[in-house]
């Protein structure tokens, strides 16, 4: 649907028809135009609505279908479409534009002087890596223009691939999964199969974001446990909890949402967001993201003298995620409908299909900072107030916002519902990292 007073589109699950946008709407629900397009003024200006809405309803869809700790990565996701974007055509060119915006319009890579293939970029004490890679069947040529746009970004292009030799397939995959495997620094020590592809296979795109950074203030770890409430209403009790403070203008609250703010070391933040009781992470809505990131960046250059206790547990998140669905229930959806042109990428176009959109991410918090990474990859076939502050502990489901804190835009976004779900390593036992 459109806003009445804007034009905006939105999705049509969140407000009635004939209503405006929650850009349009103020706090209270009411439809003030003039106030409600400065909800949220840094996200306008530093990244577009449409991706930040994009971002909150896939995590939502996500979410609301599983039943477990959950972690995604926006950035990951957005980046890979921009890849799409960068050889599409028509139809399918002008859908990823608008969903994308300027933001994503050229996707980002490795720098020329990158050690490695990931070319990391450190931000003060944060470390930020993103690499993309490109599998062509044999039947098909590259662009020319195409393949420049991919070797200036560092993009490891492979276009001989044969999608019909089982053997190599294999052995293609291995090698991507130890490639892949460095790059994420071993968070994601296995995303594709052989399985993955098939003889109709035409182009496979796989990109992984790798983020390392410290907390400004480290945590200290609680001694005794702290009590967590399931979903289910049930009570336990936690080992790995931490305690800290935060300035009274690192929060926000938005109709009985409770947000803080943690920044790293450099350029990014964690933005934990605390749902009213009873509601479930999976509940949230745009209105309230772009609403409490408006309070804090709106106090991001102010101070207070008064701290807010903050407690959190220690968590570790293992995703291995199958967007198609979550994916073709949002803006995009006519990308899982038809055939996308892709005329700019290849030099014989052909109507092409996705048949694989999965995301492996993976998560570790503790006292110290955060580690974080995510795999993805997609595949295409050929076919057919004064008052004293309240403690802020997030002992019960929660959300989690990786962000930049410059460009503002999410670089991972989850639930956790069961910080005793620990991530399990290779040999099966679980890590408490």
């Amino acid at each position: 649907m459109n806003c009445i007073k804007c034009g905006r589109e939105y999705s049509d699950d969140l407000f009635k028809e004939s209503e405006p946008c929650h850009l349009c709407r103020t706090k209270d629900g009411s439809d003030s135009a003039d106030e409600g397009h400065d909800l949220n003024p840094g996200a306008q200006a530093d990244e577009s609505q449409g991706t930040l809405g994009l971002a909150i309803d896939v995590f939502r869809r996500a979410a609301q279908a599983t039943p477990e700790n959950l972690v995604l990565s926006p950035d990951g996701l957005f980046q890979t479409l921009s890849l799409i974007l960068m050889g599409a055509t028509d139809e399918t060119q002008q859908l990823l534009q608008k969903c994308l915006g300027e933001d994503y319009s050229e996707p980002t890579g490795a720098t020329a002087s990158g050690a490695t293939a990931s070319g990391a970029t450190a931000c003060g004490q944060d470390q930020y890596c993103i690499a993309n890679c490109l599998l062509v069947s044999n039947r098909h040529t590259l662009q020319e223009t195409y393949k420049k746009k991919l070797e200036q970004i560092n993009a490891d292009i492979r276009d001989n691939v044969n999608f019909s030799d089982r053997a190599s397939l294999q052995s293609l995959a291995q090698e991507l999964n130890d490639l892949f495997c460095q790059l994420t620094h071993g968070l994601v020590r296995e995303f594709c199969q052989d399985r993955d592809w098939h003889s109709s296979t035409s182009i496979a795109l796989i990109n992984s974001v790798y983020f390392k950074g410290f907390w400004e203030t480290a945590f200290r770890k609680r001694i005794g446990g702290s009590v967590f409430t399931l979903p289910d209403n049930q009570k336990v009790v936690l080992d790995g909890f931490m305690d800290g403070e935060i300035n009274a203008a690192q929060e926000a609250e938005y109709n009985d949402w409770r947000a803080a703010t943690v920044p790293y070391q450099g350029d990014h933040e964690m933005i934990l967001i605390l749902p009213p009781e009873g509601i479930m992470p999976h509940e949230v809505s745009p209105e309230i993201i772009m609403a409490l990131f408006s309070s804090l960046d709106s106090k991001e250059l102010s101070f207070s003298s008064s701290t807010v206790p903050l407690g959190l547990p220690t968590f570790s998140v293992d995703s291995d995620t199958n967007l198609i669905n979550a994916l073709a229930q949002t803006t995009l959806h006519s990308l899982f409908t038809g055939a996308l042109s892709l005329g700019s990428m290849l030099s014989n176009p052909v109507p092409v299909f996705i048949n694989v959109f999965n995301q492996h991410s993976v998560i570790e918090v503790n006292e110290q900072g955060t580690e974080a990474a995510a795999v993805t990859h997609v595949g295409f076939f050929t076919s057919t107030g004064m008052s004293s502050p309240k403690p802020i502990n997030f002992t019960r489901p929660f959300i989690y916002i990786l962000r930049n804190k410059i460009t503002k835009k999410i670089i991972f976004i989850g639930q956790i519902l069961d910080p005793r779900n620990l991530k399990e390593d290779s040999s099966g036992s679980a890590s408490n990292n």
